[in-house]
């Protein structure tokens, strides 16, 4: 799991910086992003340019748009909601733990039908 305290536009870069070793055969990477503050600085636009990375941005108060917040919802309600985490490593053991639950059921009918059902919240 990708996580970081902080995202700013010096943890976004790395995390690009990262992804482009990762996949270092040339081809081009389309990476769809929310519109943070972070992934729209200069250097972050600028990396990406020369680096053959092409950021998409999603529409800015658009979040049924975006796919991944089928899976907020739920993330949510089981790990955020009514919680007291002691620090910033409880939470992501936490976040962890319903990952791996999520990934288990994934074939799950009731599951499926919630996560294909947008939230706005």
């Amino acid at each position: 799991m990708h996580c970081k305290q902080r995202k700013r536009a010096v943890e976004v870069l790395a995390f690009l910086k990262n992804l482009r070793r990762r996949y270092n055969d040339g081809r081009k990477i389309y990476l769809v992003l929310d519109n943070a503050s972070a992934h729209h600085k200069s250097d972050v636009v600028l990396w990406c340019s020369q680096n053959n990375i092409e950021l998409v941005f999603i529409a800015t108060n658009a979040s049924w748009m975006n796919r991944i917040e089928c899976h907020f919802a739920p993330f949510k309600q089981f790990v955020i909601n009514n919680s007291d985490y002691p620090n910033h490593k409880a939470i992501q053991e936490k976040a962890q733990q319903y990952l791996r639950w999520r990934n288990k059921n994934a074939k799950d009918k009731q599951l499926l039908k919630a996560q294909n059902t947008v939230r706005v919240m």
